[in-house]
């Protein structure tokens, strides 16, 4: 049936990723990783998007984590 959710197709994209070594060295890393990142998603065109990340801040929470408000 037209019109109605079951007939509808809804494009999806879902990322996961491990980005604690991003932190580590964010000038080199960071805006590589989220050009990909943005890429994809213009490729894709998602209607809706799921960004799950895994070790925000990297291993030195500490030190790294002036970092993650570039990133977010």
């Amino acid at each position: 049936r037209k019109g109605t959710v079951m007939g509808d197709h809804i494009p999806v994209l879902l990322v996961t990723a491990n980005v604690g070594s991003i932190f580590e060295e964010p000038q080199t890393l960071l805006p590589g990783w989220i050009g990909a990142f943005l890429a994809t998603v213009k490729k894709n065109q998602p209607s809706f998007l799921a960004l799950h990340c895994q070790e925000v801040g990297g291993k030195n929470y500490e030190k790294t984590m002036p970092h993650v408000a570039d990133f977010i």
